[in-house]
């Protein structure tokens, strides 16, 4: 069935969203897809499946928009269009769903759901184009709880897939280090819980724990917030950093932290990175908040916090620190599970055969 993925975030553009439509498309069983996104254009060789057409520019036009997904469509003969986020992209699909005949599945999130329930206009909108899609499909079981719960009506047609994991197609470094390194990598904002780890290392005392160190991949808003209330010689701030240098630094940590939580409505939809750490090797600390009890379960590839309060996190590094053979084990765990359930070839086989039913 010739298929259109429609979508704001895509590849070179940065971020898990972005990640996984890149992934998805690029694991798409067979070639009756095409992708219609405003970074599609970038760095790609002309042999590359893309529609070379920008959907939105700087100064959002719905009549530029609506022609883009109006001409792909007819040019192509497209059957079903996946939308890619609710709004606006959702409110274009729908309307023209009706115009020419498709049929079309959403595909959410999380905050991209939380935020359209924000105002009462967008609430009615994202139920309108809800109700006309053929599937809603889902990234983690957390947000599949609230839809049920905020639309039990569309309950028989949601299907939870959660995002996968791409094998490393490089070579990994490894240096020996006589430090215990915790690894964060990510976007410097408050909800992911460096800032909650850093709090932590008050607990960890330093003269019984000089070699637990705790280095930070990133950039973000709350970078320079973060680096002023870390007062501890053994937290290490690397800047942004490539994806080689991304998984170098996973061979050559001990553990991978992020205690994300919900701020405003926006939580972790799921946490790829948690993955990409297992399949690294690592052991992971996570916060049971948002999608991330999909990613991380307890005392099989990590530890699940129930709270982020500093001294728990502390509690879990020091556990981690004195039992290696445990993370370790942890860190194997989660390997195994990554190569068996979480590979993106079989993510988006997942998702080609519910829309292919």
């Amino acid at each position: 069935m010739k298929t259109l993925l429609v979508t704001l975030e895509y590849k070179p553009f940065k971020g898990g969203v972005a990640e996984y439509y890149s992934s998805l498309f690029e694991n798409w069983p067979d070639e009756e897809i095409l992708v219609l996104s405003p970074k599609a254009n970038e760095k790609l060789n002309e042999s590359d499946r893309i529609i070379r057409r920008n959907l939105i520019s700087t100064y959002f036009s719905w009549l530029s928009s609506f022609y883009h997904v109006w001409r792909v469509v007819r040019e192509n003969n497209i059957k079903h269009v996946i939308v890619g986020q609710i709004l606006p992209l959702g409110t274009v699909v729908w309307a023209l769903s009706y115009l020419l005949g498709f049929e079309y599945s959403v595909i959410l999130h999380g905050m991209d759901y939380t935020f359209s329930q924000k105002k009462n206009r967008k609430k009615i909108l994202a139920k309108i184009i809800l109700s006309k899609s053929i599937y809603i499909i889902v990234g983690n079981s957390y947000l599949h709880g609230l839809m049920k719960n905020y639309f039990p009506k569309f309950a028989e047609k949601i299907s939870v897939v959660n995002p996968g994991v791409s094998m490393v197609s490089h070579e990994i470094s490894h240096a020996i280090s006589r430090d215990f390194v915790l690894f964060f990598v990510g976007r410097l904002v408050k909800r992911k819980g460096v800032d909650k780890t850093i709090e932590a290392f008050k607990y960890v005392d330093k003269k019984k724990y000089p070699d637990i160190k705790f280095r930070v991949a990133g950039a973000g808003p709350d970078e320079e917030y973060l680096k002023d209330i870390s007062d501890d010689s053994r937290i290490e701030f690397i800047g942004r950093i490539s994806d080689t240098e991304k998984w170098n630094n996973f061979s050559n940590s001990n553990v991978f932290i992020m205690p994300s939580r919900e701020m405003d409505g926006d939580f972790e939809g799921f946490g790829i990175v948690y993955l990409e750490a297992n399949l690294a090797g690592l052991p992971v600390i996570a916060n049971n908040s948002g999608g991330v009890s999909d990613a991380v379960v307890d005392g099989l590839n990590g530890i699940l916090l129930e709270n982020d309060k500093p001294k728990n996190i502390a509690d879990a590094i020091i556990k981690l620190y004195e039992n290696r053979e445990s993370g370790t084990q942890l860190g194997k765990n989660g390997k195994e599970r990554v190569l068996k359930d979480f590979l993106w070839d079989k993510q988006t086989l997942k998702i080609y055969n519910i829309i292919n039913k």
